[in-house]
């Protein structure tokens, strides 16, 4: 006699479905005369059959294809036993008929629905039997554990729902979670970044993305539109913002100290190294490092920095061995640096590497809208930072800081909120009269703010950009010696100690012509 109990046994000390499934295609599997078991399952939709056991070579079913016996069992809940000849009568299913070849000749094919307590019919059970004394396929005890099986199945069918419904629920709350603190991060960047404008909104938006990607930022924008705050606000909001926040300003380190401050270096690597120090790039690792003017950063040293880059390694000055830092990598500068490669003075291949994500911060005059709410932000800070009650300013002031071009963005705003707040009492607004001479133009000369002519490079007083002023001091040099030498660039060139090609792409950048 068959020992059913082992079988119910082996499927009933299991928690999950395909686990017991399993279990029990194995312990029919024992008995004498079962050579292969399965259990073919409704999925939650009813429309198929999913195969469980039979060693992985029971096929699934669809419930809506009549030409094969599983579907008309479970459908008129009744055994169907096929012997060979029986089941050439299902010859109709090419499917079926290649499952047919696979059994045994002599063997019976046993498709037994599982019928539960609630007269519902969970699956099929799937046996292929030798010949022999098979009269336990009509006794009890089969039936019995057949409806067992069932019973059993169907509570870990429900069980199998309720975790899965937990888990979504718990999903859902994560998401809910996770959208708040999105939100959240949201609002901080409004605090930071102050404006309504599409502009600012554009901004914001463009650094939720960035700060959730790993992807290397490039922020571009003139000087004084945030750029700094740009980079700290895309590292606050990115998973590593519990790690450290690495800045180092490549125009403002000598040429000969920024390869040492990036990279570190060993004891005695040169005159003054009398102990070991690790680069700036070693302690970002982990975190972000934020490159800023980064397109003043020499040639030789973008070489490396790009091979940190690709493959984090480097090596400290004077070390023979390499070290490896991962980190978020953020660059920012104020000029144009797809220019900048265009004339050879900046790696195309780095410029691709950093860029991967470019933003470009808007100038104050591109979001004029956002001039009062950044006003009150400035003069809350003077507040604080002052111990002041100045309360706000007025409209003719306000009205007069909006026709200024505002070369200086908002570093040039704040200095005049700072200035008119210092002219003004406690418990007052900003006057008209207490703000700053401001110029009112909009021309060229205006934007840069340099002087434009060869009599104003003589004088100093009205340079306030040394960079512009260099660059114009260099095209007025430039152009005069193309006059001197009746546009020949090749005399040119080698009186100003030039090659014929740098010469050629400092007049299509500086936009020379000759007169």
């Amino acid at each position: 006699m068959l020992n059913w109990l082992n079988v119910i046994s082996a499927f009933s000390s299991v928690s999950r479905q395909a686990g017991a499934l399993q279990q029990c295609c194995d312990a029919l599997e024992r008995l004498p005369n079962i050579v292969n078991a399965g259990v073919l399952m409704l999925s939650e939709d009813s429309k198929s059959l999913v195969p469980f056991g039979w060693h992985g070579r029971l096929p699934a079913w669809q419930v809506a294809d009549l030409t094969q016996p599983f579907t008309r069992s479970i459908r008129q809940n009744k055994v169907i036993k096929l012997s060979h000849s029986d089941r050439l009568y299902w010859q109709d299913s090419q499917e079926f008929a290649q499952f047919a070849f696979s059994l045994d000749s002599r063997a019976t094919l046993v498709v037994q629905p599982l019928d539960n307590l609630a007269g519902a019919i969970p699956g099929l059970l799937v046996m292929e039997v030798q010949q022999g004394d098979n009269e336990w396929l009509a006794g009890d005890d089969f039936l019995t554990m057949t409806q067992i099986l069932a019973n059993h199945l169907t509570l870990l069918q429900r069980l199998d729902r309720q975790i899965a419904s937990r888990k979504t629920l718990s999903q859902d709350v994560q998401a809910l979670q996770n959208k708040a603190c999105e939100q959240e991060k949201y609002h901080q960047l409004e605090r930071i970044l102050i404006g309504d404008t599409a502009q600012i909104e554009q901004l914001r938006k463009h650094i939720s993305k960035a700060a959730q990607s790993s992807l290397s930022v490039l922020i571009q924008g003139e000087t004084g539109t945030g750029k700094d705050l740009v980079a700290k606000a895309i590292h606050q909001l990115s998973p590593c913002s519990n790690k450290q926040l690495i800045i180092i300003n490549c125009a403002a380190i000598p040429e000969n100290l920024l390869e040492s401050e990036l990279f570190g270096y060993q004891a005695g690597a040169f005159s003054g190294a009398l102990k070991a120090k690790s680069g700036l790039i070693k302690e970002a690792d982990g975190g972000t490092l934020f490159l800023d003017e980064i397109g003043d950063m020499p040639l030789p040293l973008q070489a490396k920095l790009l091979r940190v880059i690709e493959d984090g390694k480097f090596r400290p000055l004077g070390s023979t061995q390499e070290e490896s830092a991962s980190f978020r990598l953020i660059c920012a500068t104020h000029v144009h640096l797809k220019q900048r490669v265009e004339e050879g003075e900046f790696r195309r291949d780095l410029f691709y590497r950093i860029s991967q994500f470019p933003i470009l911060c808007p100038s104050l005059r591109e979001r004029k809208g956002d001039l009062l709410p950044i006003s009150q932000h400035l003069i809350q800070l003077f507040n604080q930072q002052q111990q002041r009650q100045v309360q706000g300013i007025r409209y003719a002031a306000l009205n007069k800081l909006n026709e200024h071009h505002f070369p200086g963005n908002i570093r040039e705003l704040k200095n005049v909120i700072e200035f008119a707040c210092a002219h003004t009492c406690d418990f007052e607004e900003i006057a008209l009269d207490a703000l700053p001479q401001l110029e009112t133009e909009t021309t060229e000369s205006s934007v840069v703010n340099t002087p434009t002519s060869e009599q104003a490079l003589c004088t100093f007083e009205g340079v306030n950009d040394l960079k512009a002023a260099i660059q114009e001091y260099e095209r007025q040099l430039i152009k005069r010696r193309l006059n001197q030498y009746h546009g020949d660039r090749g005399k040119a060139a080698l009186s100003l100690g030039l090659p014929k090609r740098t010469l050629a792409h400092k007049c299509q950048r500086l936009e020379i012509t000759v007169e």
